[in-house]
């Protein structure tokens, strides 16, 4: 914008504003003589891509489900193994958003030694606020208009592996070409066999993830699943969570690593680390 934009009879205001727990500034201008009005324009909405306010990212689980689990189901003779890095790294295996949930999450898993696991409880409840969830929800569009080049969203169902679209599977979540890790924002349903290594934060937002196991590869860092709910709000003033749907099949040694030190080490790079987000100049209406 030119110096001389918003000067004369042109006037310019804007507000920073919290809409469903995503910043935006609305902007609008104005045309008008000393008495009167004469024309308004529409207003401009511009999202703020650096602004995450929810919960950190190392403060995730290594699967947290957060949709309504309506089924959780996995093969016993070859359990898959969730496991956490680091001597302070204590914590539980699967957080659920729903405390009733807790007890629909059985499963084997070999945790001696690898602290995801608390007095031997291996799931717990984690509840978010609603304006928790609608700030992990407002990830995906960050996925979307990002410019990081380690944050990917795909518009669909996606398998992690390597390689093209195979007939009749589902199509990979990574071109030839691109590396994983980072963010990745499914908004769809995930799979992954347990070939493939991804390092730091996947999030789902369709109804199901499959895991068909036995691999070499691991997730390390953070799985969550926080299901879209077509027929209800997710903000920040009242979020309806959807249907969540798991199934793990087979086994992989230390499938699932929870690992701090790289999530924290993503959300320095993308939000500032702290999970409060940018510091705001509100006297201004320039962006960096």
């Amino acid at each position: 914008m030119s110096s001389d934009a918003c000067s004369g009879n042109v006037e310019c205001h804007y507000r920073y504003a919290r809409i469903g727990g995503v910043t935006y500034i609305l902007a609008m201008g104005a045309v008008a003589d000393s008495d009167r009005v004469i024309a308004v324009s529409e207003p401009l909405s511009v999202l703020v891509l650096e602004d995450y306010r929810g919960p950190g990212l190392a403060d995730f689980d290594p699967i947290t489900l957060l949709g309504n689990v309506e089924g959780f189901s996995h093969t016993n003779s070859r359990p898959f193994t969730i496991t956490r890095v680091g001597g302070d790294n204590e914590g539980y295996s699967i957080a659920v958003q729903n405390p009733g949930d807790v007890e629909d999450i059985t499963f084997s898993a070999n945790n001696e030694g690898n602290r995801a696991t608390v007095d031997d409880e291996l799931v717990q409840a984690m509840q978010y606020s609603d304006e928790e969830l609608a700030q992990i929800a407002a990830l995906v569009d960050f996925a979307k208009y990002s410019h990081h080049s380690n944050v990917k969203y795909y518009g669909g169902s996606c398998a992690l592996r390597e390689g093209e679209e195979k007939e009749g599977d589902v199509p990979s979540c990574y071109a030839d070409g691109e590396s994983s890790g980072g963010l990745l924002v499914v908004d769809g349903d995930f799979y992954w066999d347990g070939y493939n290594y991804y390092e730091g934060v996947i999030l789902v937002r369709g109804e199901n993830i499959i895991y068909n196991g036995g691999g070499s590869g691991s997730l390390r860092g953070a799985l969550v699943h926080l299901p879209a709910n077509p027929d209800g709000q997710q903000t920040a003033d009242g979020f309806d969570l959807g249907d969540s749907y798991i199934t793990m099949n087979g086994g992989g040694a230390s499938a699932f690593v929870h690992d701090p030190a790289i999530l924290s080490e993503l959300e320095e790079g993308w939000f500032g680390g702290d999970g409060g987000g940018p510091e705001f100049d509100t006297s201004s209406p320039i962006l960096a």
